[in-house]
């Protein structure tokens, strides 16, 4: 085990950038099931606690997953310029 911290600043910006593109997929998946459930004929009470239920707490939760990533990624890459920064001296 090494007593060196620190990161490599290319495989830190790698991850950001996974992270940034998963996110993308994720609201790609939940703007596509939003559209399949408008597009689903289904009425009854049944169907408007299933669209409520999407739209209060599931598609909710997939959007703030996704901000979660990209709030990670951010981060990981302002880790990365400050390690590049502080590597320079």
């Amino acid at each position: 085990m090494s007593n060196l911290w620190g990161l490599d600043v290319q495989q830190v910006r790698a991850l950001a950038t996974a992270m940034d593109r998963e996110a993308d997929l994720i609201d790609v998946i939940q703007s596509r099931l939003t559209d399949l459930i408008a597009d689903t004929r289904w009425v009854g009470p049944d169907a408007n606690q299933f669209r409520s239920d999407w739209a209060a707490a599931h598609s909710t939760g997939l959007h703030k997953v996704s901000r979660g990533l990209r709030d990670a990624a951010q981060l990981a890459r302002v880790s990365a310029t400050a390690q590049e920064q502080s590597s320079q001296f």
